[in-house]
C-alpha cells in the first residue's frame, strides 16, 4: 500500500453512526472515536471487494474484529465505513499482511 493521508468525510461518519450506532453505544464510542481506534491499532490488512483495502484490529475476542474499509483516490485513502465483523466474514477476504507494529 502506498503511504499517504487517510481522510473521512462527515457523510461517512453519519453512515457509520446510522448503521452501527447501537454497537458503538454499547462500546461507549462515537463513530469518529471508533475509526480513530482502528486506524491507530490495526494489525492486519486485507484486500476487499472492488480493490478496497481493509484495516483490521484483531484483539482478544476471536469471534469479532473491527474493520475500516478504504478506497484510494486522488493520492489519499478515503474511509468508506467502519464495522465489526465476524471471523467467518473476515475469512472471505484475502490477507495482504499481518502483525503490523505501531
Amino acid at each position: 500500500m502506498k503511504a499517504c493521508d487517510i481522510v473521512i468525510y462527515e457523510r461517512e461518519l453519519v453512515h457509520i453512526h446510522t448503521y452501527h450506532g447501537k454497537e458503538l453505544e454499547k462500546l461507549g464510542l462515537s463513530a469518529l472515536e471508533f475509526v480513530e481506534i482502528i486506524i491507530s491499532k490495526f494489525n492486519e490488512v486485507y484486500e476487499g471487494r472492488e480493490n478496497r483495502k481493509l484495516l483490521v484490529v484483531k484483539g482478544n475476542d476471536k469471534s469479532h474484529y473491527a474493520v475500516v474499509e478504504l478506497t484510494f483516490d486522488d493520492e489519499k485513502y478515503k474511509i468508506k465505513t467502519a464495522i465489526s465483523v465476524e471471523t467467518k466474514r473476515l475469512s472471505k477476504w484475502k490477507l495482504l499482511c499481518a502483525n503490523l507494529a505501531h
